[in-house]
């Protein structure tokens, strides 16, 4: 064997004692490398199996309306929890749907509808460039246009992440362009309204502040703004003729004219005595004059929406409304005139016929109790009092505007105990009685049959 052979073959025991001789830790350490490999291999997979098995099914609802329109995004930025602090995003734009036109619009108040949960905020701008709104989707609900024209609207919907845990976030980002053409619409509490009873009117599409206005052989009525419509509650005089009335609305260029029938009441009659003194209840049938100026108050709210109205007053009903009122007719004995001769009855009957008919009737517009003196009337629904006093022709009066022009009339009163200028609540006391008491309503000089406001069933006070 050569030097060079004896060598190396020295050289590799060398090497053979030395790796015999590796401390046990370094294995160790070797060996849990190795475990550590494979199970990062293992949770790599299994985390790369779950990644790629997240889809965009996994995202929230993302569906957006405006103006029963759905929205398309331009623009779209999502992350999808997976695992731990892996999240896998969703990320893209679409150029069709950035500067998309909507259909025409034909509505003052076109409705966004975001869905559940998520944030938003959005800018509208006018042709000129002129910023018209910038919020929330929430302060847009009340948002109404002034005018018609070409707008475009930037959209941004946000989901926020959870307070506690994981949860997918994101946001879509909407840019669309429409025209708006608004057009005033009209409806009515109903097609027909009984002499005495109210007609509700609302119009909704009207654009900017403007109200509408009302022409009608029925009276008058004032537009208030509520709920986002114009509103008018337009009374229909007990005496007005049967029939077809036109009710002319104008709004802006736009008059708009529904028709609405009106039928009479069924004729009512009651007889008084002065021998009993039935007679002497007292009778007010109109308006004092001192009221005018109140008559024309139109308080701009619907006071009664939310409790409506009840009955203000509890006593004995000695004149109902709608009725005409004899005073001492002769009321034939029946059997008094069979003791008579045929021909003689037929005599006395056209006698008393003829002095009957010399009798002018009264005829009611209000309603009116006997009640124990000191007894509580209350306030029939929420208001505001503008006539607190006393009037020579009707005693302690008291007025209270329900909003729309809608008036509550008392006569007669023992005591007051509200103030000009307070607000009431319905069925707070706000007088008490002396004996009689006169109760009025009254909407735009229309004497209203105020038992079907006070049990909430008429239809045209009901409507809002």
């Amino acid at each position: 064997m050569s030097e060079q052979d004896q060598s190396l073959l020295e050289q590799q025991e060398e090497e053979e004692e030395e790796a015999g001789g590796r401390p046990w830790w370094v294995t160790l350490l070797v060996w849990l490398g190795m475990v550590v490999l494979i199970v990062a291999l293992i949770v790599g997979g299994v985390v790369l199996v779950m990644y790629r098995s997240v889809t965009e099914e996994a995202l929230p609802d993302r569906t957006v309306t405006f103006n029963g329109q759905t929205l398309n995004p331009a623009r779209w930025d999502w992350q999808v929890p997976v695992a731990g602090f892996v999240k896998r995003e969703f990320q893209g734009s679409d150029p069709a749907a950035d500067g998309a036109a909507l259909a025409e619009i034909q509505v003052s108040d076109p409705q966004l509808v975001l869905p559940k949960g998520m944030t938003s905020q959005l800018t509208l701008t006018a042709a000129d460039g002129a910023v018209l709104f910038e919020g929330t989707g929430e302060q847009f609900a009340s948002f109404r246009f002034a005018a018609d024209g070409d707008y475009t609207m930037e959209l941004t919907v946000t989901q926020p992440a959870a307070e506690v845990g994981q949860s997918v976030v994101g946001q879509d980002v909407y840019r669309f362009a429409f025209t708006l053409n608004a057009e005033p619409q009209v409806a009515l509490s109903g097609e027909s309204v009984v002499q005495g009873g109210v007609v509700g009117i609302r119009v909704t599409g009207v654009l900017g502040e403007v109200p509408p206005s009302l022409t009608t052989d029925l009276g008058e009525a004032v537009f208030i703004k509520h709920n986002g419509a114009w509103l008018a509650y337009l009374g229909v005089p007990d005496d007005c003729l049967g029939g077809e009335y036109i009710l002319h609305i104008r709004s802006g260029d736009y008059e708009l004219a529904p028709i609405v029938r009106v039928y009479g009441r069924e004729v009512r009659e009651l007889d008084t005595y002065t021998a009993d003194g039935t007679a002497a209840a007292p009778y007010i049938n109109a308006v004092p004059a001192a009221l005018d100026e109140v008559m024309d108050i139109v308080d701009p709210d619907v006071y009664w929406a939310q409790d409506g109205f009840v009955q203000p007053v509890q006593g004995t009903l000695v004149r109902d409304y709608d009725v005409y009122e004899y005073t001492d007719r002769v009321q034939a004995d029946p059997a008094l005139m069979a003791a008579y001769p045929i021909e003689l009855q037929a005599v006395l009957q056209a006698q008393i016929d003829a002095a009957n008919a010399l009798i002018t009737p009264r005829h009611s517009v209000n309603v009116t109790f006997a009640t124990p003196a000191g007894s509580a009337v209350l306030s029939p629904a929420a208001g505001r009092v503008v006539f607190a006093g006393t009037l020579s022709s009707t005693g302690r009066t008291l007025v209270i505007e329900h909003g729309g022009g809608l008036k509550s009339l008392f006569y007669l009163l023992g005591s007051i105990k509200v103030s000009e200028g307070d607000y009431v609540t319905q069925g707070q006391t706000i007088a008490t009685t002396q004996g009689h008491v006169v109760c009025d309503m009254r909407l735009g000089g229309a004497a209203l049959d105020p038992w079907s406001v006070w049990r909430n069933v008429n239809p045209g006070i009901q409507f809002q």
